[in-house]
């Protein structure tokens, strides 16, 4: 029984610590574990970030596209300037008020496009150079749009197709005559 006992003060009173080895294996070890811990993080959270943006685009794209839809919907006549490669203005008969015409316009500059009311009169509807004092109450719709076609079709159907940078984005709407 006394032996047990000198072997436990002496396991008690060993004075050795951790060699040089064993500290460098320890600290590599926590390095590879955070390290391990930091990539899983960051790819985590950029995963998140581009799930936000893309979501946000669509929705954008989307109410893009129903915004369009609206006022070519409640349209009584559509008139499109194009050019080669896009369509760059869309204007839209809304209705008549006191012998002048409220017009929309969609406007496609700058990869942006960007909507416009307009109070011209009927002759003007169809000029290819408006004077830019005629646009007023500007709202931007949408950037990032790479291309904007429309084209018409003889059972009045109007289809819109809008490339965003990230999804391209169609519809056809039917005008009808008042």
């Amino acid at each position: 029984m006394f032996h047990g006992r000198n072997n436990m003060i002496k396991f008690i009173k060993k004075d050795e610590g951790l060699t040089l080895v064993e500290l460098l294996a320890a600290i590599v070890l926590i390095s590879i574990i955070a390290t391990i811990g930091i990539m899983l993080f960051s790819s985590i959270h950029s995963f998140w970030e581009n799930s936000i943006d893309k979501y946000s685009n669509d929705a954008n794209a989307e109410l893009t596209m129903t915004t369009i839809s609206k006022y070519v919907t409640d349209s009584s006549d559509i008139f499109t300037i194009n050019n080669n490669l896009h369509t760059e203005e869309v204007r839209v008969k809304t209705g008549e008020e006191s012998g002048t015409y409220p017009f929309k316009s969609i406007k496609f500059e700058n990869n942006s496009l960007t909507f416009y009311e307009l109070n011209i009169s009927d002759e003007e509807f169809r000029l290819n150079d408006l004077a830019e004092s005629v646009y007023e109450s500007k709202i931007f719709l949408a950037d990032n749009v790479e291309n904007f076609q429309v084209s018409m079709s003889e059972e009045n159907l109007v289809h819109f197709s809008i490339q965003f940078d990230h999804v391209k984005k169609n519809t056809s709407i039917k005008i009808f005559d008042f």
